[in-house]
């Protein structure tokens, strides 16, 4: 019922999308795979928007989940988006808010909350730009370190 109504533009996904998103990584694996056609289905009727809804949803998701169901659950949304524009919007985006949150060097939650949001911001970027993600490399998001891939090259192109 709620993805006919999203489907259909009959209520508004945008604000709730984190909740949505976040099962894909459930443990149950119908939630799973029912959370996971809906982002398909919700990205096949929203293929030029769907590269904004991400920025909102980071850290939202960020702040819920562990690294390991964020990335599997982000990797299923980040997939969807194929056009190279929206791509690299998204990764100027992206690194855009990166810099608020890698100064994070105290032990207080705050900081600890604002290394989970930089990470995971590495890692989204990192999807599109080398193979790095899969091998936990780290990269110089300010540097000529990152160069975009294109999508097929297997190389991934680190400068």
């Amino acid at each position: 019922v709620c993805t006919f109504l999203v489907l259909n533009d009959m209520l508004k996904v945008r604000d709730h999308l984190h909740t949505i998103v976040r099962l894909v990584a459930d443990e149950d694996p119908t939630i799973a795979a029912n959370a996971t056609q809906f982002v398909h289905h919700l990205a096949v009727k929203q293929r030029r928007h769907i590269g904004n809804l991400v920025p909102p949803l980071l850290p939202q998701l960020s702040s819920v989940m562990a690294a390991e169901p964020f990335q599997a659950a982000m990797r299923v949304l980040l997939e969807k988006i194929e056009d190279d524009k929206a791509i690299e919007g998204l990764i100027d985006k992206l690194c855009g808010r990166f810099t608020r949150y890698v100064d994070a060097r105290s032990a207080s939650k705050d900081a600890t909350n604002k290394r989970a949001m930089a990470h995971n911001l590495a890692f989204c970027c990192l999807l599109y730009t080398s193979d790095a993600a899969d091998e936990e490399d780290s990269v110089d998001l300010w540097g000529s370190g990152v160069s975009k891939k294109k999508r097929g090259d297997k190389r991934g192109m680190m400068g």
